[in-house]
């Protein structure tokens, strides 16, 4: 049990900082991302990654290190950004998954753009001067 324990708390403090960037370059995200709000989907999962970090690190120091009752409200939080964590890795996967199939179109489309770029220049007369 004790060496669970302290594998779970070097994997904390492994993940906090990771966490820490990812809530800064959220931020950063969220003043780009309010100009076009189509695209705070991702701002806001990776909000809930950041407070799903944080509120799971909270309940294993309090629950786990120091044994005391932790409020209904801090399991909420935990289940809900869990549930939105599990959907943005979830769509990263798939996102993954069709970038790894679709190398064949990207070699082919690859193929044609150097095709086009070694054809010979055009004459100089119709060229702009």
């Amino acid at each position: 049990m004790k060496n669970q324990i302290l594998f779970y708390l070097i994997l904390t403090f492994i993940f906090l900082p990771i966490a820490a960037v990812l809530g800064f370059f959220g931020l950063f995200a969220l003043m780009g991302e309010l100009a076009n709000p189509a695209f705070l989907l991702g701002v806001f999962m990776l909000a809930c990654i950041v407070i799903y970090t944080y509120t799971s690190f909270t309940f294993f120091s309090k629950a786990i290190l120091r044994k005391t009752i932790c409020k209904p409200s801090l399991r909420d939080w935990i289940k809900v950004n869990a549930y939105v964590s599990i959907a943005f890795a979830v769509l990263s996967l798939l996102k993954g998954f069709s970038y790894c199939s679709s190398a064949a179109r990207q070699k082919q489309g690859l193929d044609q753009g150097l095709a086009m770029a070694s054809q010979p220049p055009m004459p100089a007369r119709f060229q702009r001067p």
